[in-house]
């Protein structure tokens, strides 16, 4: 199943989210004004950043499914520790640039209007942030007020020099709680280490039903082309109904609306089995902006397999390649408006999402850490030769030993 599924997860950047009932709730209004073109930019810088790491991520054989936004909402929280050359390639990788440091209350905002509201039947959809701090650690109060603000990311403290797993497990725990046990170990054993001073952590979770559901006697047994040659069994699911779609450029898009019609799954599958590679290439958030622009309704018999669908990556190389190494230098990264304490970088980036689709909706969930940490100082082996040793004299070009010999007394 895995071209549907990459495409999927490729236009369906809103349908992946969540956390849970922990998470503070929104407040009745805006938590700070932002400007209309502000919440567009970075609408709009989002959707080109989605793409982007989707195709990075598309480059490996297989399924894909990720969340950019869990992504961009825990690296924004990075950024905002970050100064000089390497908060510029933080800004232009995640789409900042005309925002800058407005991104922040422009993130708040759009959490907020994402939230939707279930006294109206509108999806779930549930959002958390938290700073994962080293106990005792000088960070920035204007850094920790700025998360709080606008992430409602609070620091908590763990002790990563002397309880490594412990804090591991603290962290794993709170987003298997947030992500409703869909996610229960984000961060892998070897990721933190004593060196670890912060981990921010973001986490969502989507549960949408279908405006109009798949009847259950309507799906059948069925096979799912992976290519022109070989097939798949799969559960597909049938219906024919209204529903807004778009035909051009090789592909075929059908909007399918959640309860609430304030979310929806895009779906987009090629005229040819063997044609997605193609679509990819050509893939753009412009691209996207255009189908959906296209829409028109009419009546449309869809065929769609049930399907669960999940991707756990390690995202430092992509973010690298796309355009900001500095973060995850460690003699370079500048990440001073966290600290004044020892120089950080990001460690590591993990990133974990899952997506099952069945006829009444859609579940979904994805977390995202981020592992700030130190320059590891390498350890000194201390060696003292103070009791009778072996020695050896060798060319190191051939490698053929010279001399021999032991000292039992000098």
């Amino acid at each position: 199943m895995t071209r549907i599924f990459k495409t999927l997860a490729a236009v369906a950047v809103l349908a992946v989210s969540g956390c849970t009932s922990p998470a503070p709730e929104p407040p009745a209004a805006p938590p700070v004004p932002v400007s209309d073109a502000d919440a567009k930019a970075l609408v709009e810088g989002g959707n080109a950043f989605a793409i982007d790491l989707y195709k990075k991520l598309a480059a490996e054989p297989g399924n894909v499914v990720c969340s950019p936004y869990s992504v961009s909402a825990a690296l924004a929280m990075t950024y905002a520790g970050a100064r000089g050359d390497t908060a510029a390639e933080m800004t232009k990788v995640l789409g900042f640039t005309p925002l800058g440091e407005r991104v922040h209350p422009a993130q708040a905002h759009l959490a907020w209007r994402l939230k939707g509201d279930g006294s109206k039947g509108q999806p779930e959809f549930n959002v958390a942030n938290a700073l994962w701090g080293q106990r005792g650690y000088g960070f920035k109060p204007e850094f920790l007020a700025l998360t709080q603000a606008n992430y409602g990311a609070g620091l908590r403290e763990v002790d990563y020099v002397a309880d490594t797993e412990g804090s591991r497990k603290t962290i794993n725990g709170w987003v298997g709680e947030q992500t409703r046990g869909k996610i229960p170990e984000l961060i892998p054993d070897g990721v933190l280490s004593s060196y670890t001073r912060l981990v921010l952590t973001n986490a969502i979770y989507f549960k949408g039903a279908w405006l109009n559901e798949f009847k259950p006697r309507d799906t059948t047994d069925g096979k799912f082309h992976v290519t022109p040659t070989e097939t798949a069994p799969a559960r597909m699911m049938s219906r024919t109904a209204p529903a807004a779609f778009f035909e051009g450029d090789g592909v075929k898009v059908v909007r399918l609306p959640y309860r609430g019609d304030t979310k929806s799954m895009l779906l987009v599958v090629p005229d040819d089995v063997a044609g997605l590679a193609a679509v990819e290439a050509k893939l753009t958030a412009e691209q996207v902006a255009k189908w959906r622009a296209g829409l028109h309704t009419g009546e449309v018999a869809l065929t769609l397999p049930k399907f669960k669908a999940t991707g756990k990556s390690r995202l430092g190389e992509a973010l690298q390649a796309m355009g900001m190494p500095l973060a995850f230098d460690a003699d370079k990264a500048d990440f001073s408006g966290m600290t004044d304490q020892n120089k950080l970088f990001i460690g590591a980036v993990v990133h974990e999402a899952v997506v099952e689709v069945d006829e009444q909706g859609t579940v979904a969930a994805a977390a995202t850490a981020v592992e700030m940490t130190l320059k590891s100082t390498p350890q000194v082996m201390v060696i003292r030769a103070d009791r009778p040793f072996l020695f050896l004299i060798v060319d190191d070009a051939t490698q053929a030993i010279l001399f021999a010999g032991r000292v039992a007394k000098p």
